[in-house]
């Protein structure tokens, strides 16, 4: 009897503790980018991604994503980018993570020897991921840039 006492209290830790983990809420990510505008961390010139570009840009398919949201500089003469894409799954969102990382180097190949002041915006930004979420965050305002998304995967604009 103590055995199955102490199994079935082991069983209720475990689910307890995983029901507290790292998983983010639910996120409106239309809710997300409009706090991200409305902190002005981005640079002025910011594009709206949109499928097509998200494609092009990153070869990520409406197959891989739920929902996603993004601004980026269609002139190519800045290195902000703030891209955030809710995977539809773990498998995908290895896969959206792979493919964000190919782009972030790209920026910072291009930039390198071209905009220096861009490029060392760039090396400051970086591929992030909680749970299916995968973002790619390069800003003027990195510092704020990233603590916007850490409240967005909290849960704090719905």
């Amino acid at each position: 009897m103590k055995k199955i006492a102490v199994y079935l209290s082991l069983i209720f830790v475990a689910t307890a503790f995983n029901g507290c983990g790292g998983k983010p809420a639910d996120v409106n990510l239309a809710r997300l980018m409009d706090k991200i505008t409305e902190r002005q961390v981005l640079s002025d010139g910011m594009d709206d991604i949109n499928a097509d570009s998200l494609e092009r840009l990153y070869n990520i398919t409406s197959a891989e994503y739920s929902q996603f949201t993004g601004k980026f500089n269609s002139v190519g003469i800045l290195g902000d980018e703030a891209v955030i894409v809710e995977a539809v799954s773990k498998e995908a969102a290895v896969s959206v993570k792979e493919k964000m990382e190919q782009r972030y180097q790209s920026k910072l190949n291009t930039m390198e020897g071209y905009i220096p002041d861009e490029y060392e915006k760039i090396k400051k930004g970086a591929v992030t991921v909680n749970g299916n979420y995968v973002a790619l965050l390069v800003a003027t305002d990195q510092e704020g840039l990233n603590e916007i998304f850490k409240e967005g995967m909290r849960g704090e604009y719905q």
